[in-house]
Formats: structure tokens, C-alpha cells, sequence
């Protein structure tokens, strides 16, 4: 774990202290609401129970997700700590996620794409059952690998 990860879990996790002993306390006739941005209906207040908010740890980055009750599409936003650690206390979900650490190091031992890789890409995602002879011309590459 890096140092920013344990600064953002030594912030986060008073807040959370004093929002998870108010969830277990709550009233199910209370008035509770999340505002949130659909796409296509604008602002909607909705229970904060459809509500999943999300924290990316290591740059204390906040969004949220929800299916819109007016025309059922699913939205993602971003979002402050504030309004998001709200949502929470309310009885919002709470997913806390980083990226990989394979993904800050990729691999560039292959040659560059170029346009006509991509040209090649996208006439074979064209043809029928191209997956399938991928996945078969994968298999029998490693079969034939000295290495597996």
C-alpha cells in the first residue's frame, strides 16, 4: 500500500466511523434521498439504496452509479468526498477500488499498433465466428510453446 492509499484510508475512515453506526440506526419510514445526474432525465432524487458510490484510493477520486427510475438507463458521475460520504450515511453502497499495479506498468516489448493493424482488427471483428479461431489459434500456439 502506498503512502497516498494510507493517507486517503486514514481520512476516509473517521467519516466512515461516524456513518456506518447511523446506517444500522435507521428509521425505514425516514425521507431519505440521494440526488443524482441522469444523462437523459437530468437531476432525480432516488433512494440512496439504488445508489452505489465509488472511491478510487489512490487520488481520492469520487463517482457514483444508479439505474435512472424514469428510463432505466445506468448512469455513472463523479462526485465530491463530501456529497458522496452523505449519500453513504444515507444508505448508499460504498465501493473502494485502485488500479492494478500490473496496469501502471505496461508492457511495450511488442511493436507498436499501426493503421493497418487496426484496418486488420476490424475486418476480422466483421466475420462471423473470428473469436472462436482466435481462441483455437491461441490454444494451439501453446500447446507447441516449449515454455507451457
Amino acid at each position: 500500500m502506498n503512502r497516498r492509499t494510507k493517507r486517503l484510508f486514514g481520512s476516509v475512515r473517521p467519516a466512515l466511523r461516524r456513518v456506518l453506526p447511523n446506517l444500522r440506526t435507521r428509521v425505514p419510514g425516514r425521507a431519505a434521498c440521494a440526488l443524482v445526474n441522469c444523462p437523459e432525465c437530468g437531476e432525480e432524487r432516488v433512494d440512496p439504496l439504488v445508489v452505489t458510490v465509488r472511491a478510487r484510493i489512490e487520488i481520492d477520486e469520487w463517482s457514483y452509479r444508479f439505474t435512472c427510475p424514469s428510463c432505466n438507463l445506468r448512469a455513472v458521475a463523479s462526485t465530491s468526498r463530501e456529497a458522496a460520504l452523505r449519500a453513504v450515511e444515507a444508505g448508499a453502497s460504498l465501493e473502494a477500488w485502485r488500479w492494478s499495479s500490473e496496469a501502471d506498468d505496461p508492457d511495450h516489448n511488442g511493436p507498436p499498433l499501426s493503421l493497418a493493424d487496426l484496418l486488420d482488427l476490424r475486418m476480422a471483428l466483421s466475420e462471423p465466428g473470428w473469436f472462436e479461431t482466435l481462441s483455437t489459434a491461441d490454444n494451439a500456439i501453446s500447446k507447441n510453446d516449449p515454455d507451457n
